[in-house]
C-alpha cells in the first residue's frame, strides 16, 4: 500500500489526479486537501509516502513559500511540485528548497508514475518537457556565445545563409564575393563553431528557432 498526499487549490485537479493514480496503482490511498494547513491537520498520524503539491501561482515568492511550508510539516517526505505552467527559471530554487520532483499538470500517467517511483527511490525527477526546455536554453546560450564572440559579422551572415540551405554560389552572388572566398569562410565558420558539416550547423540554428517560438 502506498499513501500519496495531494494538495491543490482546484478540486477538479485533485479529483482528476486521484482517478489517474487509482488507474496506475492497485493498492493506493489518497489523502487530499485544497491547502497545506488543512492537509497537515487532517492526515493525523498517518504516514505519507509521497506528497504532490499543486502550484497554480505565477508569482515566484508564492511558489517558494508553499514549498517552504510543506517542508516545515514534512521535512523528509518526497515532494513533487505539480505545476500549472512551465517555470524554467524557478527550477533551481525549487530543488534548493529540497523538492524531489517536478511535473507539469499536462504530464501523462506514465510520467507521473515514473516521478513517484523515482522520488520514492530517493532520486530526483524532472519532467521531459522541462528537460527539453532546459536543453534548448543551454543550446541557445552556447549558440549565442559561439556566434557572438567568435564569428565576425560577415561570418555570422554567411553562417545564417548556410543554415538556411543556401548554396555557396548563391551566397557569393548575394554578397558580391567569389565562391572560393565563401568556401574558405565556410571552413572557418565550421572550425569556430565546432561543427563538421551543414547538418550540424542547421541543428544549432534550429534549436535557437525552437526556443524563440517556445517563448512567444
Amino acid at each position: 500500500m502506498i499513501t500519496i498526499g495531494i494538495i491543490d487549490s482546484y478540486k477538479i485537479i485533485r479529483y482528476g489526479l486521484t482517478a489517474l493514480l487509482h488507474e496506475v496503482y492497485d493498492q493506493i490511498e489518497i489523502l487530499e486537501s485544497d491547502n497545506i494547513p488543512d492537509f497537515a491537520m487532517s492526515r493525523g498520524q498517518k504516514k505519507v509516502d509521497v506528497l504532490i503539491l499543486g502550484n497554480n501561482s505565477l508569482v515566484p515568492s508564492e511558489c517558494f513559500e508553499a514549498v517552504v511550508m510543506m517542508r516545515k510539516d514534512f521535512p523528509d517526505t518526497p515532494l513533487i511540485v505539480y505545476d500549472e505552467n512551465l517555470k524554467q527559471n524557478l527550477t533551481t530554487r525549487y530543488f534548493e528548497l529540497s523538492v524531489n520532483g517536478y511535473l507539469l499538470k499536462q504530464s501523462i500517467a506514465s510520467e507521473i508514475a515514473r516521478a513517484i517511483s523515482t522520488v520514492l527511490a530517493k532520486n530526483h525527477f524532472i519532467c521531459p518537457a522541462l528537460l527539453e526546455s532546459l536543453l534548448m536554453f543551454v543550446t541557445k546560450k552556447d549558440m549565442e556565445s559561439k556566434e557572438g564572440k567568435v564569428l565576425t559579422a560577415k561570418e555570422s551572415q554567411i553562417a545564417l545563409y548556410l543554415s538556411q540551405g543556401k548554396k555557396t554560389s548563391w551566397i557569393a552572388n548575394t554578397l558580391g564575393r567569389k565562391p572560393s572566398t565563401i568556401s574558405t569562410q565556410k571552413s572557418t565558420i565550421f572550425k569556430k563553431m565546432k561543427v563538421e558539416n551543414i547538418v550540424q550547423l542547421k541543428s544549432l540554428y534550429n534549436h535557437r528557432n525552437l526556443e524563440t517560438q517556445y517563448n512567444r
